[in-house]
């Protein structure tokens, strides 16, 4: 039987333990999927070309290329649409990231798990507090706060 790829890599680590390594390499690996990664960075975009537009006032009056012409209104509500796609994508970012946190953490318990049926050994707390900043706080609340910030700063718009 042919070996996976993961099994070559961690057959030469054998005296720290393959199930230590995968455990570790949860937390370390991607914690976002590619669908996931994908509706952040939409996320992300429209909520920093959504918060540009508003805090420096930068939607134009007309575009004289199509020959259109906007009336107070109309840049008002396209502020509005602005801010109901950031929600659509805060939305969709939250249910998939809320997903993908969720399978991680359930690997990593799984993985450490086998670890402990194997030598014992103590993780340092502070490399366990940097690996949840960067999950959590980066790669999830980040996002999730800024997406948050632009669609409450476009939905309430003023005449």
């Amino acid at each position: 039987m042919a070996e996976t790829k993961d099994e070559e890599r961690y057959a030469q680590y054998e005296s720290v333990g393959p199930a230590r390594l995968r455990a570790w390499s949860v937390l370390l690996g991607d914690a976002l999927g590619p669908v996931t990664r994908k509706e952040r960075n939409r996320l992300m975009g429209l909520s920093m070309i959504g918060i540009a537009i508003k805090e420096l006032n930068i939607l134009p009056n007309r575009i004289s290329a199509l020959g259109i012409e906007f009336t107070q209104t109309n840049r008002l509500s396209m502020l509005r649409y602005l801010g109901f796609v950031v929600l659509y994508f805060l939305i969709a970012f939250f249910c998939y990231g809320v997903g993908d946190a969720a399978r991680n953490f359930y690997a990593y318990l799984i993985e450490l798990q086998e670890d402990r049926k194997g030598i014992a050994y103590v993780r340092p707390p502070f490399v366990t507090a940097l690996l949840v900043f960067r999950i959590f706080l980066i790669d999830l609340l980040f996002p999730l706060v800024l997406g948050i910030y632009a669609a409450v700063i476009l939905l309430q718009v003023h005449p």
